[in-house]
């Protein structure tokens, strides 16, 4: 919108106005534009010492020369001529020797909204997300239509040719990268490199983000549970309770699938197989290296001895039998001395299955030293199968046997 009285000071300042006192002295030219701005009111055909096509007064007398806006208007002063750019938005009155504009604007002349017909959007958004401006207004023809502004410079992002040399963004952020460095608009509106602040997600958490410390328990190793003051899936800081690595677990036997069997040792013991994690710490069914001695003692049992025997200490240690073989292990002290061992079976004894007691008689002779001994003693229980075949004549194979030792006893079965 243009307004009628905006001072005629405005000319004076730019030197572009004189009084009409001084407008023979020297006449000033200019545009229409300026005169609808300014509000000359009347304009008459040029004076003689004026260049342009129009003599133009305001209400202050203020007196100013303009051109014709195009050569069809050259001689001629009218409304329907040079008034309608001249008076702009108000209304010309054609005079006796020229035109006039009125002090108020013609309303009339005014673009409303339905003189523009079906509202228009304003195409391309703006770099801010904002539409252009849409306003019903006259058109360069004096039609009205819908004119879609310019986006302000406020809305226009910046680009990098915008802001000249790059700068860097100074210290990295907790997580090791570094702040964002963008070319934006400053609180100015001018373009400009602004370093953004470190996101929370970019800044470690300390103790005292996370409040009283917790205790995270024990893994199976027995050590505890790594307790650190973490961002949690929500940003937020709090004491986080790390899993226990699997190295720290212990395997069971589910972990490893199906078992399996380890085959035997030397002396006939199985292989010891156990659920645990391998050198890659995956579960699975590890078979333990046998004891590498071999058997100690090799004996067989066909009668008690003809004479008495005492049984001198000593423990068991294992008792096993794979197929005609009992194998026991024996731990007694000495080392001054030989030692002798010497199966004695019992007759057998009626139940199902039957059963039978066999004393293995330890005999020392009289050693008294104190030093550690461990042997394997493997027994051969052709004699037993024999006579159980002999005397009880019986479909089943198998037999109890009771190992006896001075203090101790270990049932094992004998199937055979």
């Amino acid at each position: 919108m243009k307004y009628l009285l905006l001072i005629s000071a405005l000319f004076f300042m730019d030197g572009c106005i004189k009084d009409s006192d001084t407008i023979d002295d020297e006449p000033q030219t200019t545009q229409p534009q300026l005169i609808i701005e300014t509000g000359y009111l009347s304009c008459v055909p040029a004076m003689a010492d004026c260049d342009g096509a129009l003599s133009c007064t305001n209400e202050n007398d203020d007196s100013i020369c303009i051109e014709a806006e195009s050569d069809a208007c050259v001689g001629e002063v009218s409304c329907a001529c040079e008034g309608v750019w001249v008076c702009g938005e108000r209304t010309c009155i054609d005079t006796n020797d020229g035109f006039a504009c009125e002090d108020e604007l013609d309303t009339d002349n005014l673009c409303a909204p339905e003189d523009c017909g079906e509202p228009i959007a304003g195409g391309t958004l703006c770099d801010d997300g904002q539409p252009p401006v849409v306003a019903c207004e006259r058109n360069d023809s004096g039609l009205c239509e819908w004119l879609v502004a310019e986006c302000e410079d406020s809305q226009i992002n910046c680009v990098p040719a915008d802001c000249s040399e790059p700068i860097a963004g100074g210290t990295l952020c907790d997580d090791g990268q570094p702040p964002v460095v963008a070319c934006e608009r400053n609180d100015s509106g001018l373009c400009e490199w602004l370093v953004a602040e470190c996101e929370d997600s970019q800044i470690n958490c300390v103790p005292a983000d996370c409040g009283e410390p917790i205790a995270g328990g024990l893994c199976d190793d027995g050590q505890p549970h790594e307790v650190t003051c973490e961002r949690n899936d929500s940003g937020l800081c709090e004491w986080l309770v790390a899993e226990c690595e699997d190295s720290q677990i212990n395997c069971v036997p589910a972990d490893c699938g199906e078992p399996i069997a380890g085959g035997l040792c030397d002396y006939g013991q199985p292989h010891e197989v156990t659920c645990e994690r391998n050198d890659s710490g995956l579960c699975e069914w590890l078979v333990a290296e046998c004891d590498n001695r071999s058997v100690d003692r090799q004996l067989t049992i066909d009668a008690c001895p003809p004479i008495e025997m005492t049984n001198d200490p000593y423990n068991i240690r294992s008792v096993d039998i794979q197929t005609d073989t009992l194998y026991v292990g024996v731990e007694y002290g000495g080392g001054c001395a030989s030692h002798e061992f010497v199966p004695c079976p019992s007759d057998f004894r009626e139940s199902i299955p039957v059963q039978m007691t066999v004393s293995l008689l330890h005999e020392s002779n009289g050693d008294t030293c104190e030093a550690a001994f461990s042997e394997l003693i493997a027994i051969d229980l052709t004699w037993v199968k024999e006579q159980h075949q002999a005397q009880l004549n019986e479909d089943t194979r198998e037999i109890m046997i009771t190992l006896l030792g001075p203090s101790e006893s270990e049932d094992v079965l004998y199937t055979y």
